[in-house]
């Protein structure tokens, strides 16, 4: 969902708009034809943390330039195609990203 959220929410809330390219199914293949041998390559989830709601969607706001949507929207937008959780008092944003160790 993070290429949703990217893709579809940060485009439509973003003056420049979002288009992203990503690593896929066929990414191990490519860099083993480039020459690389992979010797590790992992999808990992793993939580983004912020002491509030505030700080999540301030955050978000700044990174990703969201720049046409209000506070509420970018905190629907997060729980749409991201979610989140409140756990020991942090809020813990779902995120994902592919992982490879290519040695030449």
């Amino acid at each position: 969902m993070v290429s949703m959220f990217l893709d579809v929410f940060v485009h439509e809330h973003n003056s420049m708009g979002h288009q992203g390219v990503y690593l896929d199914e066929n990414t191990q293949g490519e860099l083993e034809r480039c020459g690389f041998n992979i010797s590790y390559s992992s999808s990992i989830k793993y939580y983004w943390k912020s002491a509030s709601l505030d700080d999540m969607r301030t955050y978000f706001q700044l990174l990703f330039g969201i720049d046409k949507a209000s506070h509420e929207e970018i905190l629907d937008g997060i729980n749409k195609y991201l979610g989140y959780a409140l756990v020991n008092k942090e809020f813990c944003l779902n995120w994902e990203l592919s992982f490879y160790r290519a040695i030449k």
